[in-house]
């Protein structure tokens, strides 16, 4: 299929099923491609189409009224905020 094919009330569909198939909204890297079954009919679009259509992630999840996940904040971003303690010295 066909990225044009897919419509935000399609991807929309998508988070829902994933959600209620796992019990938690799917995350951007669950989605860097785009899954399809075994008779090759789409499941997923790509992480790409998906941001395409929503402009960030966390939009099309709220969009299917999830709750997007929190990302986990890189070591970096936690010594930024002063979490860390500074062992640059």
């Amino acid at each position: 299929m066909a990225s044009n094919a897919w419509t935000r009330e399609r991807v929309v569909g998508a988070i829902r099923r994933w959600h209620d198939d796992r019990g938690v909204a799917p995350r951007k890297r669950d989605w860097n491609k785009p899954m399809f079954d075994s008779g090759g009919a789409p499941l997923t679009p790509g992480a790409d189409v998906v941001l395409e259509l929503f402009g960030k992630w966390s939009e099309a999840v709220r969009a299917a009224g999830l709750e997007p996940e929190k990302q986990e904040r890189s070591a970096k971003e936690r010594k930024q905020q002063a979490e860390l303690p500074d062992r640059s010295q």
